[in-house]
C-alpha cells in the first residue's frame, strides 16, 4: 500500500510565471505563491505569510503564464516532491508541489474583457504528472539559499 501523498493550497504568485522549455519542446515553470494566515501572539491577530513553490508542466505551465500574473490568486492541487541536490560537496534538499491541477480564481485581464471578468474563475488542468528525473543546480532553481 503506497502513502497518501496530496496538497490543496491558495495563494497569491509572488511574480508573473515565466516558462523554460526543455530540449523536447515541454514547457516547464516553477514559480512561488504567498499563504496568508493569521495567527495570535500576545493577545494581537497577526497576519504570516509562507512561500511555497510550484512545479510545473506542460500545457499546465503556458496555460497559468497566459491567464494569470503576478499577484493574482490561484488555487493548486498536486503532490509533494522533495528535489535533492549538492552544492560545492553539501547536499541540500528543498520541498516544493508538483501541481496536477490548477484553478485560477483571479484571471488576468485582456483590454477585450470587462471589469466583471477578473471575478471568473478557469479550471486548467494536466494528467497526473511526475517530473522528468534531472539533475538541478543553481541555475535551475530559485533556491534561497
Amino acid at each position: 500500500m503506497s502513502d497518501l501523498n496530496s496538497v490543496n493550497v491558495i495563494g497569491r504568485l509572488v511574480r508573473d510565471v515565466e516558462v523554460r522549455y526543455t530540449q523536447n519542446g515541454t514547457a516547464h515553470s516553477i514559480f512561488s505563491i504567498a499563504i496568508d494566515r493569521s495567527v495570535k501572539r500576545n493577545e494581537q491577530w497577526e497576519n504570516e505569510t509562507s512561500f511555497v513553490d510550484i512545479e510545473v508542466w506542460g500545457n499546465l505551465a503556458e496555460s497559468i503564464r497566459k491567464y494569470s500574473g503576478r499577484g493574482k490568486r490561484i488555487c493548486v492541487n498536486g503532490s509533494l516532491l522533495q528535489k535533492k541536490w549538492q552544492k560545492d560537496g553539501v547536499n541540500h534538499s528543498k520541498i516544493c508541489v508538483l501541481a496536477n491541477s490548477v484553478q485560477l480564481i483571479d484571471r488576468v485581464q485582456s483590454n477585450s474583457q470587462n471589469s466583471t471578468a477578473s471575478s471568473q474563475k478557469a479550471q486548467v488542468q494536466n494528467a497526473p504528472q511526475t517530473a522528468p528525473q534531472q539533475n538541478y543546480d543553481d541555475d535551475d532553481l530559485d533556491i534561497p539559499f
